[in-house]
């Protein structure tokens, strides 16, 4: 999704959370940065791979490979189910989502998006319960993360759970950057 509409959207949900809870006022801010700064991890990757700080280029950049890449996986004829798992009657192919086949296909790898793994909002969890600005701050990342779910699945017809670190790694070893698209 783009970042105009997660600021978008997260505006128009936190002013939603703001009008049913008007005491939270400064919380409401909270959820609507974290609502979008998240995406903060696809600029991070985009510096470790091109060594460039250019914001712009950096946008350009993933706008291009995300182009790529649903016009290359649409001309892919992969079956997915709910959660896109892509295997058939006695397949030795470990799970994968239909968006992973397609990449393994491809013998290519995505980035790993940090803040989007389940580590984090585990670990973002667990702190929550000592710091009352942690658990808003979860509140905007799971806004984040619903409205990427629904985005995946318009373009890709799947419901790609997030992933852990070590599964991407695990996935992922000997695989060359998404870049050749």
């Amino acid at each position: 999704m783009l970042p105009k509409h997660h600021i978008l959207l997260g505006a128009l949900f936190s002013f939603t959370i703001f009008l049913i809870f008007p005491e939270i006022k400064f919380y409401t801010f909270v959820i609507f940065l974290s609502s979008f700064l998240i995406d903060f991890d696809h600029y991070l990757v985009y510096v470790f791979r091109k060594k460039d700080f250019n914001l712009k280029k950096a946008n350009k950049y993933f706008l291009t490979i995300d182009k790529q890449l649903v016009e290359s996986y649409k001309n892919q004829k992969i079956p997915v189910g709910l959660f896109g798992i892509f295997r058939g009657r006695n397949s030795s192919l470990p799970k994968r989502s239909g968006f992973q086949e397609f990449l393994y296909k491809k013998n290519t790898k995505a980035p790993l998006m940090i803040f989007h793994t389940l580590e984090f909002l585990i670990f973002l969890l667990i702190i929550s319960y000592f710091n009352k600005l942690i658990f808003f701050i979860l509140l905007g990342i799971l806004i984040h993360q619903f409205l990427d779910a629904i985005d995946i699945y318009s373009r890709f017809k799947t419901l790609n759970p997030r992933i852990w670190s070590l599964t991407w790694l695990m996935f992922n070893r000997k695989r060359k950057d998404i870049e050749f698209l």
